[in-house]
């Protein structure tokens, strides 16, 4: 299964969001929509669109409406003048038929003359005109008779000619009359029949034309080659039609609009004004509008599209943003925890914010810090391990070494003994052997210690040492070695105290000083230094070789063949327990040995 990475999720998340919120937003604006009246969502529709939205402004508005609003209305708006077909008013003699601005595109207009009779019906591209009219259906054919005078015919076929869309057929019933490039010339006619085919190519939810056949007759529904009588369905009968024209002359309002079967129709109607300002007759204009809500929400949308797409592309950029600035550091996290994983601790998080992921950047930095920690200390916990064992591996060596000749003493000198008959010479083995015995016990005792030392297990019974009055009872016992080998002592004391365990502290000092009178020529010079609670023994004599002087405190390091090669090793373990700093080091005339408490 394929995975997202956390920035696509996280910018998914966020405009799924805010779709959401605009979907909501969007069925807001269109619930307030669809609760408007009609007369608001006919002036900002625009399925009735914004020309017709501009006339029906003005139409619904005035009580009283001639052609000069309209034709104002028309004539100062380029984007309304496009979308209305002319039919130009002329007041010559006689002529009763008025011609005016068909005012909205799928509108339906009647025009009557002043006494309320219907002069012509119809929608802006299909005008049809009544005289004593009626209507015939035959041959999904609609055939229309009118009866003219002469004076009206060229007119009405001028208009015909022009305005008619093709596939139409007329027939002019005359004895003088001729066809010239399909143009109709009547000297006397007689009637005339206009014949179209019942065809449709809109969608059954639109209402095409309404067909009135005289005042006594119904509305015809004319649809996909069928012509139903609507019997009043939307109370748009001539007799209702001529009420409407009789009460705007006598002045009464009536509602311009109304809803029925989720069919909005609207219908307004003006005088018509000869050139003295006299009303000639009446227009009454007809908007049916099936299912006006059907396309708010759609055109709701169309309204805002921009901004919407621009809120869109908007929250896009700022979701990219955001998931970059909060899937930055948790990259940096991811690729920090794959090096600590391979064993990589050298490096540190940046901490940037004192928010949750500072918080675990830093926790991220504290168990890098730990575990460098902790893997330092075991390697050097392995180094001291194998030290130990090498360590316990010479310890071993030399301890079978030094207890090795010693041993082969004792079983010489008891072979000699048990095949010797001389008393003097059995008292002088025995003498070896009691030496030799001393000499492993002591090597015993040491290691003993020594063991006892390193093990940690041994309990310092601390308490506060002048260490002048502990070093001047270990000067004095030496006193005896001193004169053998005439060594001068130098003692220099300034009272220091120390914390320490009394016994093992004299161990160290004793072995100091032993060693220095071992190595000290005679009528050499020995200095004993306490100051700033340090101890520090210096002799005259050769020095030690550079090589030695870092292995002297390891065990069975030794010059002295009678030694244990102990002494400074048990002087380091009691030392490390105190947690003193010591050291030896070559001097100009010799060796100096210290302790610092």
């Amino acid at each position: 299964m394929k995975k997202f990475s956390l920035t696509i999720k996280i910018g998914l998340i966020v405009l799924c969001s805010f779709l959401v919120i605009l979907s909501f937003e969007a069925f807001q604006g269109f619930n307030r929509y669809k609760n408007a009246s009609i007369k608001e969502k006919l002036i900002s529709n625009k399925y009735v669109d914004n020309i017709k939205a501009s006339i029906y402004d003005a139409a619904l508005n005035h009580e009283d409406i001639d052609i000069s609003q309209l034709e104002n209305v028309i004539t100062n708006n380029e984007n309304v003048k496009q979308h209305f077909y002319a039919f130009y008013k002329t007041y010559e003699d006689k002529k009763e038929l008025e011609t005016v601005r068909n005012l909205a595109k799928e509108q339906y207009t009647l025009i009557a003359d002043k006494d309320g009779n219907l002069i012509c019906a119809g929608s802006s591209d299909n005008i049809i005109f009544y005289r004593n009219n009626y209507i015939e259906l035959s041959n999904n054919k609609e055939v229309i008779y009118f009866s003219v005078t002469p004076d009206m015919l060229l007119e009405i076929i001028k208009i015909i000619n022009n305005n008619w869309h093709s596939g139409i057929d007329i027939e002019v019933s005359t004895t003088n009359s001729k066809i010239i490039d399909k143009k109709i010339y009547i000297e006397e006619p007689d009637y005339l029949k206009i014949g179209d085919t019942i065809l449709s190519n809109k969608t059954n939810d639109n209402i095409e034309n309404i067909y009135i056949n005289n005042i006594s007759s119904p509305c015809y529904h004319v649809e996909e080659n069928e012509v139903t009588p609507i019997d009043n369905y939307y109370l748009l009968t001539y007799p209702f039609f001529k009420n409407k024209i009789k009460s705007k002359v006598n002045n009464s309002y009536e509602e311009n609009y109304f809803e029925q079967d989720n069919t909005t129709v609207v219908y307004s109607y003006a005088a018509i004004e000869d050139n003295n300002y006299q009303p000639f007759g009446y227009i009454l204009k007809v908007g049916l509008y099936p299912d006006l809500n059907k396309n708010i929400f759609f055109e709701y949308l169309n309204d805002n599209i921009y901004s919407y797409l621009l809120s869109v592309s908007f929250v896009i950029l700022i979701s990219f943003i955001a998931s970059k600035i909060i899937t930055k550091p948790i990259k940096l996290i991811e690729q920090r925890t794959k090096e600590i994983t391979n064993g990589d601790f050298t490096k540190q998080l940046p901490i940037k914010s004192n928010d949750e992921l500072g918080s675990l950047i830093n926790n991220i930095n504290i168990m890098n810090n730990t575990i460098k920690a902790n893997i330092d200390s075991l390697n050097e916990n392995i180094v001291k391990i194998k030290k130990l064992e090498n360590t316990r591996k010479d310890f071993i060596a030399n301890f079978t070494h030094e207890i090795k000749t010693p041993l082969a003493i004792i079983n010489g000198y008891s072979e000699l003994i048990e095949d010797c008959d001389d008393n003097i010479k059995k008292e002088k083995y025995l003498s070896i052997i009691n030496e030799q015995t001393k000499k492993i016990n002591s090597l015993v005792l040491a290691m003993l210690e020594l063991s006892k030392l390193e093990s940690s297990h041994v309990e310092l019974k601390l308490e506060k040492i002048n260490l002048g009055e502990l070093v001047t009872p270990i000067i004095d016992n030496l006193t005896y070695l001193l004169k053998i080998k005439k060594i001068k002592i130098e003692f220099y004391d300034d009272e220091s105290i120390i914390i320490g365990d009394k016994f093992k502290i004299e161990m160290v000092i004793n072995n100091y000083l032993t060693n220095a009178i071992k190595h000290t020529n005679n009528l050499g010079t020995i200095k004993v230094i306490i100051k700033d609670k340090a101890l520090i023994i210096e002799n005259t004599g050769s020095h030690i070789n550079n090589d030695k002087l870092e292995n002297i405190w390891m065990s069975f390091i030794k010059d002295d063949p009678d030694g244990t090669g102990l002494g400074l090793a048990i002087c380091k373990a009691i030392l490390d327990l105190h947690q003193f700093r010591y050291g030896a080091m070559n001097i100009e005339n010799g060796v100096r040995f210290y302790f610092n408490a």
